[in-house]
């Protein structure tokens, strides 16, 4: 799915670290955005868009199987900003997707902020009775059998990602999709989730970036990488006029200074 052009990232249940990250942009961006609604005095970004004619994406926060997430316990701030983007979200353009195996498993406050609901075939028909109340509708024992409510309730079919008679030829061809779009896209695209990568960064990969281009450029020293964002830093000779590098490791200076003088 990552290499689809409009996804920007995806995170593992176990990424506790990306999550953590993920929750203070989304909470950043939520900030930004209500601040744009502000200035122009609108109700949502469509208006937003109409009055000072900046285009803003849409984004769509997909999470699969609810049930797990909670058991991972991502703490309160996590709960706060899903809770948050299902209440007022749509407002500013960022919307939420969230499948799960059983209603209950979702926490009342994120629930109650829920507005639309699709229940799929379950053994268990109280707890279709849950999310869609009292109807005759029955749900066939069939794949991708639904109900959903709309004005009144409604039978359903779901459909396939992708052609496939099993679930590993689907995937395949997902991936093949997913590959086409990415060659003969070429516009821009969402950025990634910025993660610190993992041991030695390449000097190579380093100096290639656009932005350790721009400060050489400038005049400055391009030192290393912001471990929040991610993104090259620079020491400006001409504004701090010295540079003190201190570490307890010899190896480590020994590093900093090649990298320095290269």
């Amino acid at each position: 799915m990552k290499q689809l052009p409009h996804v920007a990232d995806t995170i593992l249940i176990d990424e506790v670290e990306k999550v953590e990250k993920w929750i203070r942009l989304m909470t950043n961006l939520i900030v930004e955005r209500k601040k744009k609604l502000s200035q122009y005095g609108v109700a949502d970004m469509s208006m937003y868009e109409r009055a000072s004619g900046e285009t803003i994406p849409s984004i769509l926060i997909a999470i699969d199987n609810y049930d797990s997430v909670k058991d991972a316990d991502f703490g309160d701030n996590f709960n706060k900003l899903i809770t948050q983007i299902a209440r007022e979200g749509a407002s500013v353009g960022i919307h939420l997707s969230i499948s799960a195996g059983r209603q209950s498993s979702i926490r009342m406050p994120l629930l109650s902020n829920i507005k639309s609901q699709v229940a799929l075939y379950v053994f268990d028909d109280v707890e279709i009775r849950n999310i869609m109340g009292k109807t005759d509708l029955e749900i066939e024992e069939l794949p991708g059998r639904g109900i959903i409510k709309l004005e009144n309730p409604a039978l359903f079919q779901t459909t396939l990602p992708a052609d496939g008679e099993d679930s590993l030829e689907i995937i395949e061809n997902i991936q093949k999709l997913a590959k086409d779009m990415e060659n003969h896209w070429d516009g821009d695209v969402p950025e990634e989730i910025p993660m610190m990568p993992e041991g030695v960064v390449e000097f190579t990969v380093f100096t290639q970036k656009r932005k350790t281009k721009k400060l050489i450029e400038a005049n400055h020293l391009p030192l290393g990488l912001d471990f929040e964002s991610v993104s090259p830093i620079g020491f400006d000779p001409k504004r701090d006029g010295f540079l003190t590098v201190v570490s307890d490791r010899k190896d480590g200076l020994d590093k900093m200074t090649n990298a320095l003088i290269k």
